[in-house]
């Protein structure tokens, strides 16, 4: 029978130095550069966006859309009112995102049709003839 073990009176586990690694190992995707460091860089600290107002952009989103389909005169006025304040107090709060810009566009619109509403609701159709009434009921 052969001698199993390796020449120079080795045993099997001593091939390697004894971190158990071969000898000028370089772990995976390392290559220095004429013996230097690689240069690793940092990335950029994460920044959060402006969140204060986003809850005030939503309620004047809703808002919008509540004045636009509301069939209530007055209750229908005072709904766009309040979504454009909202709308205004979230971009003073910071929040400058498209939620807040549709809550301000819609409660424009819709505070300008629930004036007219409500002004044919309060003359009784005598100014507008009751065209409100015929187009939404």
């Amino acid at each position: 029978m052969e001698n199993q073990y390796p020449p120079n009176n080795q045993q099997p586990g001593d091939q390697y130095p004894p971190n158990n690694q071969p000898p000028n190992y370089q772990p995976p995707g390392y290559q220095p550069l004429n013996n230097q460091p690689p240069n690793y860089q940092q990335q950029a600290p994460y920044v959060p966006q402006n969140t204060t107002g986003k809850g005030m952009a939503i309620a004047a989103l809703v808002l919008g859309i509540a004045a636009m389909v509301l069939p209530v005169p007055v209750l229908d006025l005072a709904v766009g009112v309040t979504g454009i304040v909202l709308a205004i107090l979230a971009k003073k709060n910071g929040f400058t995102g498209g939620l807040r810009t549709a809550g301000f566009v819609l409660s424009i619109i819709g505070s300008i049709a629930a004036f007219f509403y409500t002004v044919d609701w309060v003359t009784g159709g005598a100014i507008y003839g009751n065209m409100f009434n015929t187009l939404i009921f």
